[in-house]
């Protein structure tokens, strides 16, 4: 486990901590000590229906989510919902490689699946608030696939989901693994590797004239 000033609410703004415990992953294994972080606006109301959970994006943040989407007037209103903002496993707020504690920190950090944030999250929901309905799941890129995971997942508990930009199934990418759809054991985060780009062919110059290789032919007039 190591220090990162960058990793605080003095960056980040404030937000809360919740322990999930040891959590059995979906690939059999297990994230000891998971912490979830996350941020509320707005009050929930007595019969707890009017939540709102929004997980962050690959490498975003609840307080970049605040920033862009919540506030009085807008869509996300917090004088109407009480608006759930989850930072995924592994962003840095949450359970991720630097502040895990050893043996399981940084390279040795366990694979994520999204149907594992889905299920911290559903833990959140019911365990710390006793919320069983949700207005609205919302998110964005990889906040999407989760998105989709929890309509899929939990259809008894989510009214409305609103992925945005991004897909619920993926073809195999650059590194041969197949990415499933949500729910599914290995649907993984892993980024693809990224294809080397093909080498430009340069032209053979005159004799004489190597200094001007690769360079195209200049135009002559009739």
């Amino acid at each position: 486990m190591t220090s990162a000033s960058y990793y605080s609410p003095e960056i980040h703004g404030p937000y809360e901590i919740f322990s999930a415990g040891d959590f059995v992953l979906e690939s059999g294994g297990k994230l000891r000590d998971l912490k979830l972080a996350y941020r509320t606006l707005g009050e929930l109301n007595g019969k707890k229906d009017n939540a709102v959970l929004f997980p962050t994006f690959y490498s975003g943040s609840s307080k970049i989510l605040e920033q862009a989407y919540v506030g009085p007037g807008r869509a996300l209103d917090p004088e109407k919902y009480f608006i759930i903002l989850v930072n995924q496993i592994g962003n840095g707020l949450s359970s991720s490689p630097h502040n895990t504690a050893p043996p399981f920190d940084a390279a040795r950090f366990p694979k994520i699946a999204i149907g594992d944030d889905v299920r911290a999250q559903h833990q959140l929901i019911t365990e710390k608030f006793g919320i069983s309905k949700l207005e609205l799941v919302l998110g964005g890129s990889m906040g999407a696939q989760q998105t989709y995971d929890w309509a899929v997942r939990f259809p008894g508990i989510v009214k409305r989901a609103a992925p945005i930009a991004g897909l619920a199934r993926y073809r195999r990418d650059a590194t041969g693994r197949v990415q499933r759809r949500p729910g599914s054991v290995r649907y993984v985060r892993e980024r693809p590797r990224p294809t080397p780009a093909a080498p430009v062919p340069l032209r053979r110059a005159p004799p004489g004239r190597a200094a001007d290789a690769g360079r195209p032919a200049p135009i002559r007039s009739a």
